[in-house]
């Protein structure tokens, strides 16, 4: 089965392509990775994308992934509109952006870090997790890393079963890939 992911953008690319190769890549699915071109080209091109990855690419399901900054999913859900077979797509809603996974994984940040770290509940709650992952790195490294730089620091330490216990999204994400491969198809 081949599935096609389209996330929002280049450090968003990175990440899931990251995450596929170290484990995933030993299942029955092949994956790739496309960047929308920001957050209004994914909901604005959506059927530009399912079409392209359905019919140009092959693909046999097309999971997008947005991040939104409200706690809620049916306001972006209702955005997508997509003329096609309901069963070939899903959309798939990280709360408070990606960075939220990031601060779920408390060994994945001690490491990075070099200092214990433990979230301290559930991260899709946290207002702006972009800044408060800032802030940390700032703090380890004297300067704001760039959002690439943070994935690249970040994913080979990751683990989205650590990050599932304290990020709703994250579980979301997981349980749905774990679906796919006990399945052998989306559902």
């Amino acid at each position: 089965m081949k599935i096609a992911l389209i996330v929002e953008g280049p450090s968003d690319k990175r990440f899931f392509e990251k995450l596929y190769e170290q484990f995933y890549r030993h299942t029955q699915f092949e994956v790739f990775v496309r960047p929308a071109g920001g957050k209004p080209r994914i909901f604005n091109k959506a059927q530009h994308h399912f079409h392209s990855c359905i019919y140009g690419e092959g693909a046999d399901h097309v999971i997008f992934i947005v991040d939104i900054d409200q706690s809620t999913e049916v306001n972006t859900l209702a955005k997508f509109k997509i003329n096609g077979d309901p069963s070939k797509y899903s959309v798939h809603v990280v709360i408070r952006e990606l960075e939220a996974w990031f601060l779920a994984d408390g060994n994945c940040l001690s490491k990075v870090l070099d200092t214990l770290y433990q979230p301290s509940g559930y991260t899709d709650k946290i207002e702006n997790p972009k800044e408060k992952l800032q802030m940390m790195f700032k703090k380890k490294f004297g300067y704001i890393l760039t959002e690439m730089e943070m994935v690249d620091k970040i994913i080979e330490h990751f683990s989205l079963d650590s990050a599932s216990q304290y990020n709703n999204s994250a579980r979301k994400f997981k349980d749905k890939l774990s679906e796919f491969l006990l399945q052998g198809s989306p559902a």
